[in-house]
């Protein structure tokens, strides 16, 4: 597997810097996020965006033969990318197709690879995970400015977001919750660029008010209260954070409690017939535990999430949807009562 180039790491580096620069300055003062490739480019020279591009598509031409000799050995199905040493080359190309967007003009080719090999045994942990969660928030943002057909249901225009770790994507956490070491891949800039795009998405569809249920298993808010430097002010903070001056009555952030078993599914963001799904390191290291326990290595491969099938987006759906109205309205019972609430929970 050929490494990356020099150049090219340098770019997605300082495309992760400005990028996370632009969605901090505009979730501090509460502005609506538009035209963040303008805001990226900001300072950049005409030749420097050429520059960036042409070291982005250098690489990209690079991983594409790559991709492309892989695709001649094998079909979809077989062990096309089924090792986890592959995992590399998906999120270069996921790199390369992040990084022309944000310089404004993405190439489609490099994400329509990757999710040729990911098609069965799922994502990488990391920027392909979270490009395809956005994705979901930006499918169902589109629909609606564009006017399709309406959905039958109504609750199939609403996004359903099932969250272990709230609002992850703007802390100095990893998706389980841990503070990011300088080995954690969330330090990667390639992850990171990864972890913008899914907020940049979420926001936008946030700030465009269409329907959200935003569900946080009752046991998730606890075992984040329970560490040291995590209070319920701070989690009201974040969650402020995540929604900003939007006000809107087809967006709720609802706790669920225990009973509803919620805890034992993945997070997941779901929208339509759409879904994706991202496990929970805990359950990577149980999938790992019994192959080694197995030690004939021929358990079937999965990565940490993919996208759902079309019956289980309903089930899950269906049953965040029957959990909600058992749960507590962050929103409703306003800051002080979830504060307390909050505290009961520790």
């Amino acid at each position: 597997m050929a490494r990356r180039s020099e150049s090219f790491d340098r770019v997605i580096q300082l495309l992760a810097q400005r990028v996370e620069a632009e969605l901090r300055v505009h979730r501090a003062s509460g502005e609506q996020i538009r035209n963040i490739h303008a805001h990226v480019a900001n300072g950049m020279t005409s030749a420097d965006c050429k520059k960036h591009s042409d070291d982005i598509f250098e690489q990209l031409n690079r991983s594409m033969q790559q991709a492309d000799d892989r695709r001649v050995l094998t079909t979809v199905g077989d062990e096309a990318f089924k090792s986890g040493d592959d995992d590399e080359l998906l999120e270069t190309l996921t790199a390369c197709w992040l990084g022309l967007y944000f310089l404004g003009f993405p190439y489609h080719p490099a994400w329509e690879a990757v999710l040729y090999f990911s098609e069965k045994n799922g994502f990488p942990r990391g920027a392909p995970l979270c490009k395809a969660a956005g994705d979901v928030y930006r499918a169902a943002r589109l629909h609606h400015e564009e006017q399709r057909q309406p959905w039958s249901d109504a609750s199939l225009k609403t996004v359903y977001t099932l969250e272990h770790n709230p609002f992850s994507f703007l802390t100095d956490e990893d998706q389980e919750g841990e503070p990011k070491g300088e080995s954690d891949p969330k330090t990667d800039p390639v992850t990171k660029l990864g972890i913008c795009y899914e907020y940049l998405q979420f926001r936008v569809y946030v700030e465009s008010s269409y329907g959200l249920e935003l569900c946080i298993p009752e046991t998730s808010l606890r075992a984040r209260l329970k560490r040291e430097d995590c209070t319920p002010e701070k989690v009201w903070a974040l969650m402020s954070d995540s929604f900003g001056e939007v006000d809107s009555s087809l967006q709720r952030v609802v706790v669920v409690n225990d009973q509803r078993d919620l805890h034992t599914l993945p997070s997941c963001v779901l929208w339509g017939n759409e879904g994706v799904y991202r496990t929970r390191k805990q359950d990577d290291d149980q999938r790992e535990g019994a192959r080694k326990r197995a030690g004939d290595g021929t358990e079937t491969f999965g990565r940490p999430g993919n996208y759902l099938a079309t019956r289980l987006v309903r089930n899950y759906r269906d049953k965040l949807k029957f959990a909600i109205p058992e749960g507590y309205s962050v929103k409703a019972i306003g800051k002080q009562e979830f504060i307390n609430y909050c505290r009961r929970l520790i």
